[in-house]
């Protein structure tokens, strides 16, 4: 074992740290699969950030292997890229209703024909989005694993081994569509009106 791989979500409301029972990862060296183009640092602790990029302040970032394509719009799918160098298990978390916390309700389903597996390489995963996600700027996590069976957002992966990466996601409003207007023409009042 090389170390452990720590999220950086803003702690509490994210659990982070090690004393909150913060998402981790063992790390093994060679032979660790990783989100992104280089592997994992070892982290001492969570290192939570209000960008979730604390861990991206030691040894550059490891962590962008997880890109928003399009919008998130409640009600809609959204579409993110996933950069894997394994095939593996992606497990996901989007705090949709802005309360500042992860829910199981707010786990990712992946709306496509692997659901949660993940192919080596670059790929794009389908999410639906809830109708009742509110707008504006919210936390994720992504953990990759060699688990069939679904990780929680927080805990140790009890796994051989596996990644994380937290990141931030903004829901964005949908504005309702105008309501047609019907034209029509004035005219001059009759003598009878």
């Amino acid at each position: 074992m090389v170390g452990l791989d720590f999220g950086d979500a803003p702690d509490p409301s994210y659990p982070t740290f090690r004393a909150n029972d913060g998402a981790r990862h063992v790390l093994f060296g060679t032979g660790s699969f990783f989100l992104g183009s280089s592997p994992a640092d070892p982290d001492s602790d969570g290192q939570p950030d209000t960008e979730a990029e604390g861990d991206d302040s030691t040894d550059g970032d490891d962590e962008e292997g997880i890109t928003f394509v399009n919008a998130l719009r409640p009600g809609s799918t959204g579409l993110i890229g996933v950069v894997a160098s394994d095939a593996q298990f992606l497990d996901a978390w989007i705090d949709f209703d802005g309360d500042g916390r992860r829910s199981a309700a707010e786990k990712l389903v992946f709306d496509d024909p692997g659901g949660r597996q993940v192919a080596a390489g670059t790929l794009r995963k389908f999410l639906e989005i809830p109708v009742e996600a509110v707008p504006g700027r919210t936390f994720a996590r992504f953990r990759l694993s060699s688990s069939e069976s679904e990780l929680l957002p927080t805990g140790i992966a009890a796994v051989t081994s596996a990644t994380l990466t937290d990141g931030t996601a903004t829901v964005t409003y949908t504005c309702p569509a105008a309501p047609r207007r019907r034209f029509i023409p004035s005219r001059p009042p009759t003598a009878a009106e």
